[in-house]
Order: structure tokens, then sequence, then C-alpha cells
């Protein structure tokens, strides 16, 4: 369960991570 938590957060945090590079590379 908590791994879960933490499985889901980091899956999270990479999504954004990779989102707001793209939109600081795309403007």
């Amino acid at each position: 369960s908590a791994k879960l938590y933490v499985q889901v957060a980091k899956l999270i945090d990479s999504i954004l991570g990779a989102y707001l590079y793209l939109l600081e590379n795309t403007i």
C-alpha cells in the first residue's frame, strides 16, 4: 500500500517534471 503510493508519487513527479520541461523549451 505504502509502496504503491510512493511509486505513483514518483510517476506523477516525473510526468510533471517532463511537462514543465517541455513548456519551458517550447516558449
